[in-house]
């Protein structure tokens, strides 16, 4: 059944959006985020044990969910928010047992690993922002000779709790830089900057802001909450890490539940818009090495061909940032850790060997903060002492080279150059170099600070 509603979408799609393109913005946000959340929730059940199922029909069904997904037009409308016609897409009938055993035939992981199988649901699954990610990768890639020990070592940093250490040791550049430069590289910074007004506000204003007059008799039914409630507020309102908020509101979401406030809708419904000015009030880029972060780098930005739904002859080089430590990259991630805008930035070196910072293009490219990027990617490299530089296409200053990578493949988005496991050079511009002082006046006006 399954097999002939692929087919037949495959064979229509297309025409279907010639005849019938038309969807209100409602109704296309609406298709998307039900079938995204249906297609997260089906791993889920999957490997919570309620639903059975061969690895062949775990990508048909991924398949499927997708073609739909990109299918906004008139006639998929009554078929795809169909209820039982959903339902169906999650369980199938008549389907071969699908478990770790999957990934283990592929020997994709190590059963060496103490704990290997709670390790792996808990880091890829139950606390993954896209469960399906890498059973869609090992589908594409683990059976290739050639990807197949690069991406068993990828799963088994992890679940060993040693991946930082290992890109540390397998960055292919690591001879290129000093010490400290080496410290300085791998040491995961924030870069912040000021967009609005610093909200003037405490915990206690908020409240009898909010409640006015109910205020009293809100605290005194509320007692054990709020003597915490009020702290924690400005905590919030004082931090301007995302990283640290999601840990802070997570303590919220804590402190409120089987409370008499959670039941306050009204009050709820404020707190989160208050904490999302208190988010939006400052833009924080983020330079780390985030296990998620990275494999995740072309999923959950648009317009990337490593995302690990892209075609396999791109997307297999997507260990080349994941495994090898001289990439980063710089990152604005909402509340929920999920990466927003990113920007690639990688160790180089210059025709003396020596190292040099160089960022990629921003993904999506429609971000309007690539000038606040480049800013952070300077403030790195200041503390590395070397200089920054990004593709010149026409106007060049200096060639970068890569020497390589530890990974199967790489992928360099400048240049022409693409999916490659060989060295390669760029014309580049420099941005920033620790010789030349060049005249900033717009990173004198932004407030950045490292911290």
């Amino acid at each position: 059944c399954e097999k002939n509603i692929l087919n037949f979408l495959k064979s229509n799609t297309e025409s279907n959006h010639k005849i019938d393109p038309s969807l209100s913005e409602v109704e296309n946000q609406q298709i998307s985020f039900n079938l995204k959340m249906i297609k997260k929730n089906s791993f889920l059940t999957i490997l919570d044990g309620k639903q059975k199922t061969s690895f062949q029909n775990l990508n048909l069904r991924i398949s499927l969910i997708d073609i739909l997904i990109k299918s906004h037009s008139k006639p998929y409308l009554e078929l795809i928010l169909n209820k039982d016609f959903l339902e169906k897409s999650i369980h199938l009938n008549q389907l071969q047992e699908f478990t770790l055993s999957t990934l283990l035939e592929m020997d994709l992981i190590d059963k060496g690993i103490p704990n290997y199988q709670d390790s792996f649901l808990e880091r890829f699954v139950h606390n993954f922002r896209d469960p399906g990610a890498l059973f869609t990768y090992a589908n594409l890639h683990g059976r290739d000779k050639e990807m197949q020990p690069h991406i068993k070592k990828f799963i088994s940093d992890v679940l060993a709790g040693r991946f930082k250490e290992e890109r540390a040791i397998n960055n292919s550049h690591k001879q290129y830089l000093s010490a400290n430069q080496r410290k300085a590289w791998h040491t995961d910074s924030s870069f912040r900057f000021d967009k609005d007004e610093p909200i003037a506000e405490t915990g206690a204003h908020f409240l009898t802001r909010l409640l006015g007059a109910d205020r009293a008799s809100f605290l005194e039914q509320n007692r054990d909450q709020t003597t915490r409630l009020v702290p924690l507020l400005d905590k919030i309102i004082e931090t301007k890490s995302a990283s640290k908020l999601y840990s802070l509101t997570t303590e919220l979401k804590n402190l409120l539940k089987a409370s008499p406030i959670e039941s306050n809708q009204p009050f709820l419904t404020a707190l989160e818009r208050y904490i999302q000015k208190v988010a939006s009030s400052t833009l924080e880029i983020i330079d780390g090495e985030d296990y998620q972060d990275l494999f995740l780098s072309g999923t959950e930005v648009m317009g990337s061909c490593q995302s690990v739904y892209a075609q396999k002859n791109t997307n297999k080089a997507l260990l080349g940032f994941v495994l090898d430590g001289k990439v980063k990259m710089l990152a604005i991630k909402d509340l929920e850790g999920k990466v927003l805008a990113r920007a690639i930035f990688k160790l180089f070196v210059d025709r003396n060997n020596h190292p040099v910072c160089f960022i990629e293009p921003l993904y999506p490219n429609t971000d309007p903060y690539f000038e606040k990027f480049k800013l952070a990617a300077i403030e790195k490299a200041k503390t590395l002492d070397i200089s920054l530089c990004i593709d010149g296409c026409l106007n060049t200053d200096t060639i970068v080279f890569s020497k390589g990578t530890n990974a199967a493949f790489e992928y360099e988005d400048t240049a022409g150059i693409g999916v490659t496991s060989d060295p390669y050079k760029i014309d580049a511009l420099i941005l920033y170099t620790p010789e030349i002082k060049k005249d900033k006046k717009e990173a004198k006006n932004d407030k950045c600070i490292l911290l």
